[in-house]
């Protein structure tokens, strides 16, 4: 269960509601896992624009470590997210298995990568929207509408790091939906891309295709450092795509 904060109250922009290109980079990998692939067990994920959450917290429950990343505004929302959908031994840091979290919470801003403090969550949650994640009617509408209840109580368990004061470790796999969006920000998007990456290291980008200039631009950056290819739509969830949707595959040079 994903929550929504269609009225701005908790996270507010872009990053309070489920995007059509998330939903379709969540149920491909999901579809991996259904096709017999164990790709995502216990690998370290990093997402970038993280929003509501959906697709990092699917890649948890498919077995991955993943690292939520976000800005400021977006932390309480995307908190609460983690709390409803990652059973609590799994969030500690020391938990019975002597693993790695399941899921880690930071704040992150592109290009120069830095972590800083995230603050607690609000103790009383309200007017956030409950969705499920295989809703179809947020696949073209923008996301789903759904009741303003809340599933669970606010614990302040998820794991953050105050005093980590930069990126010091690379990523198996990095994945973001619906981030190619802000010319301004194509640099600084790619130089953490650049700083979160190794040679090996897989990149997952959904898009949904809106101005084809402004994608281009984007793609003229990433070619100086990346390669990249188109995933095929036969290789995507078969009730999950849209000939408006792309997910990028991309590695390093």
């Amino acid at each position: 269960m994903i929550h929504q904060d269609p009225s701005g109250k908790w996270a507010g922009g872009v990053g309070s509601t489920i995007w059509d290109a998330g939903i379709v980079l969540a149920r491909y990998f999901e579809h991996q896992v259904n096709e017999g692939s164990d790709c995502f067990e216990d690998v370290s994920i990093l997402e970038l624009g993280s929003g509501t959450g959906l697709c990092g917290l699917v890649l948890a429950h498919l077995g991955a470590r993943i690292t939520l990343t976000d800005r400021g505004m977006s932390m309480d929302l995307l908190k609460h997210n983690v709390q409803c959908s990652i059973p609590y031994s799994a969030r500690l840091a020391k938990n019975k298995d002597n693993k790695p979290p399941k899921v880690k919470l930071r704040e992150l801003s592109w290009g120069d990568a830095l972590y800083t403090t995230t603050q607690d969550s609000a103790s009383q949650i309200s007017n956030i929207s409950s969705v499920s994640s295989d809703s179809k009617s947020s696949r073209r509408n923008g996301g789903p509408n759904g009741s303003t209840k809340s599933c669970c109580t606010v614990e302040s368990d998820v794991e953050v790091d105050p005093d980590r004061a930069g990126v010091e470790e690379t990523f198996d796999i990095v994945v973001g939906s619906d981030i190619v969006i802000w010319p301004e920000l194509f640099q600084p998007l790619i130089d953490t891309l650049l700083k979160v990456t190794h040679a090996d290291t897989d990149v997952y980008l959904s898009y949904e295709e809106r101005k084809t200039q402004v994608t281009e631009q984007f793609f003229n950056l990433l070619k100086l450092s990346f390669s990249y290819e188109v995933i095929p739509i036969e290789d995507l969830h078969p009730e999950y795509q849209d000939q408006g949707i792309k997910i990028y595959h991309i590695k390093r040079l």
